[in-house]
């Protein structure tokens, strides 16, 4: 049987009208059914890298989400997602560091409270912040600093000497 052009539809992923020449859905939309009707754009924080798609399915998670289709969420807090038009899963920010829901790069991630890094890539660490060895503590030039944790320390004033720590006097002779 022989169909008139006027009966020619427009496929899956396609839109046109009926007998007319069809034009493929552009990237970040989709038509999952044949006839003239209107490409749709993809839901909210997804995109479809591929022209001509057919399928809500195709439209994946931008940056700082997971999912596809509309079973998309935003990647929960201390987690990073870089990756774009995937459905991959969120990584967790390195150890003793922490950002904000739907971070689309570990650089989002910040270390903690004396904690210190520059965190570019997933093999980025936050480091313990020791002030005593970098001479930045507020202890007395008569004491001695004990680092006590990361960012943290206590003062202790040395032998003859007496006081806080942050401020040693001598010793009564």
């Amino acid at each position: 049987a022989l169909t008139a052009i006027g009966g020619c539809l427009a496929d899956a992923g396609f839109t046109g009208r009926n007998g007319g020449t069809p034009t493929a859905c552009s990237a970040g939309s989709f038509k999952a059914d044949t006839g003239p009707d209107s490409c749709q754009e993809c839901p909210t924080n997804t995109s479809a890298g591929v022209i001509a798609s057919d399928n809500l399915a195709d439209c994946l998670a931008d940056a700082g989400y997971s999912g596809y289709g509309i079973n998309v969420t935003a990647c929960s807090a201390g987690t990073y997602k870089a990756s774009i038009g995937s459905a991959a899963p969120c990584l967790a920010c390195p150890n003793h560091s922490s950002g904000p829901d739907a971070s689309p790069s570990v650089s989002k991630c910040r270390c903690e409270t004396g904690w210190e890094g520059v965190l570019q890539n997933a093999l980025s660490v936050c480091s313990s912040i020791n002030l005593c060895s970098r001479n930045e503590d507020d202890c007395s030039s008569n004491a001695t600093c004990l680092h006590t944790g990361p960012g943290t320390h206590s003062c202790g004033c040395n032998a003859g000497f007496w006081g806080s720590g942050t401020s040693c006097a001598s010793c009564p002779a």
